[in-house]
């Protein structure tokens, strides 16, 4: 299953739905920072990566 064939399965439900309408003036408002943070965000900050090294026993912990 898919995560939006997930989501559509969980807002078919009335108080699912219901209460992520509720929320969504609290989405609205963490995207609008999200937004205003990068634009304003020194070009050398935008989209900035720091590859992450996998440790090399990662595997071994896979199979516990």
């Amino acid at each position: 299953m898919t995560h939006q064939e997930l989501k559509n399965k969980a807002l078919a439900r009335q108080n699912v739905k219901a209460e992520y309408d509720a929320l969504e003036s609290e989405f609205a408002l963490l995207k609008q920072s999200l937004t205003h943070q990068n634009s304003s965000a020194e070009p050398t900050q935008k989209n900035h990566f720091v590859p992450v090294k996998t440790p090399s026993h990662f595997g071994e912990l896979q199979n516990v």
